[in-house]
């Protein structure tokens, strides 16, 4: 079975330039990285890739 974010729910939909806004701001708003102990963070792209780089490899598997 092949899961996926569900994104396409709440970015497209109704007004094509709504859509083009609702776009844009879901690729700047930031990453989510969940840190080993559960907790949530949004981060900007390079803040992310340091932070899912320091991740124990394990927690890694997670995310593929």
């Amino acid at each position: 079975m092949i899961f996926t974010c569900g994104h396409c729910q709440i970015v497209c939909w109704g007004d094509p330039k709504e859509t083009n806004e609702n776009y844009r701001l879901l690729k700047n708003s930031g990453c989510v990285v969940q840190k080993e102990d559960g907790s949530i963070v949004v981060l900007p792209p390079v803040e992310a890739k340091k932070a899912f780089d320091n991740l124990d490899p394990e927690h890694k598997k997670l995310y593929h």
